[in-house]
C-alpha cells in the first residue's frame, strides 16, 4: 500500500521506507504484524513483500530511501510497484518527432508526459553511501521530470529477478545510478524494456563498451539515444 502512519496488520511500502529513513521513528510503535515485515540489523533493513501480490500503486509521489535496504517481493510476475497513481496522464504516448542535428538525429516530442514521478529516489544522508537491493518485483509507471524515470540512486544498487518496464522520462535513462564511494550497479536475471526516454535513454548500452551485464534481457525501449540505465562512477 501507499499509506503512511496507519497502525494495522500490514506495513505499507511508504511506512517501511519512513521507518528506515528515521531509524525506526515514525511517530508510533509498529504492530506485531508490521514488525513481521521488516527486519533491521548490521546497518541495513529488509522490507518483506513476499506475501503481497498484485500492484502497489504509489499515489503520493516517489518513495525516498536514505539508508541501506533490501526490498523483496514474491516475483516480478506476482508483484508490481506502480507509480502511475502519481500521474494524471499515465497513458500518454509520443505524438510526433522533430529532427535536431545537435542531438544527433530524430528527437521525439511528447504529449502530456513527464507529469508524474519516478518510483524511487535513493539518497545519501551522512558519510556512508547506501546499498539497495530490489528483488522479485516489477517497477513500472514512472513518469519523471528528471533523470531516472524509475530509479534515481547513489551508492550500490542491485536488481535481482526484477523487471523495469513502461517508465517515461525526458532523459537520463530509466535507471540513473551514481556509484558514490565506489558503489556499483549489479543487474542479475532481470529485464529492462519498453521504457520511453526522450533523450539519452533507450536500449541497454553499458558504459565503456563493457557489454551487457550477466543475466540482463533488454529490448523495446524508445528514445532519442542513450541507455535504459545510466551508470556513473565516483
Amino acid at each position: 500500500g501507499d499509506v503512511l502512519a496507519t497502525a494495522d496488520a500490514f506495513l505499507s511500502l511508504r511506512e517501511a521506507a519512513a521507518y528506515i529513513n528515521t531509524g525506526g521513528n515514525i511517530g508510533r510503535a509498529l504492530t506485531p504484524g508490521e514488525l513481521n515485515q521488516i527486519a533491521t540489523g548490521a546497518g541495513t533493513a529488509t522490507i518483506d513483500l513476499t506475501g503481497v501480490t498484485g500492484s502497489i500503486v504509489l499515489n503520493t509521489g516517489q518513495v525516498e530511501l536514505s539508508g541501506s535496504s533490501t526490498i523483496v517481493g514474491p516475483g516480478a510476475a506476482q508483484l508490481s510497484i506502480d507509480a502511475s497513481g502519481n500521474d494524471p496522464s499515465p497513458m500518454s504516448t509520443p505524438t510526433d518527432s522533430a529532427f535536431n542535428a545537435s542531438e544527433g538525429g530524430v528527437v521525439n516530442t511528447w504529449s502530456n508526459d513527464f507529469d508524474g514521478s519516478r518510483l524511487f529516489e535513493i539518497r545519501q544522508i551522512g558519510p556512508d553511501a547506501p546499498s539497495t537491493v530490489f528483488s522479485g518485483v516489477t517497477l513500472t509507471g514512472g513518469d519523471a521530470k528528471g533523470p531516472g524515470a524509475a530509479i534515481l540512486s547513489v551508492g550500490t544498487l542491485h536488481l535481482i529477478d526484477t523487471v523495469v518496464t513502461s517508465n517515461h522520462g525526458p532523459g537520463g535513462a530509466a535507471i540513473n545510478h551514481t556509484g558514490t564511494d565506489g558503489g556499483d550497479l549489479h543487474i542479475v536475471r532481470s529485464t529492462v524494456s519498453d521504457n520511453i526516454i526522450a533523450f539519452d535513454g533507450f536500449g541497454l548500452d553499458p558504459p565503456g563498451g563493457q557489454g551487457y551485464p550477466a543475466g540482463v534481457t533488454q529490448g523495446g525501449d524508445e528514445g532519442g539515444g542513450g541507455v535504459a540505465f545510466h551508470a556513473r562512477g565516483p
